[in-house]
């Protein structure tokens, strides 16, 4: 797992960078689900991405650090 300050780039805040992680986590989780062979696990995979994107708006819309 990436380090928290290796996400932040220039002058993103840091929850901005987090926000990004559970995004591109998402992403992965999505790319997992194709590679699946069964109904349940392509569902399970594609539950853990939307949990990801559900979890990144969330810190979108109330940032638990403000800087």
């Amino acid at each position: 797992m990436l380090g928290l300050n290796s996400l932040g780039a220039g002058r993103r805040n840091f929850m901005n960078a987090w926000s990004e992680y559970l995004r591109e986590q998402a992403v992965i989780a999505d790319r997992y689900a194709k590679t699946m062979t069964t109904a349940e696990t392509i569902k399970e995979f594609l539950d853990i991405a939307e949990s990801f994107r559900r979890d990144a708006d969330a810190e979108d819309a109330n940032p638990t650090y403000e800087h």
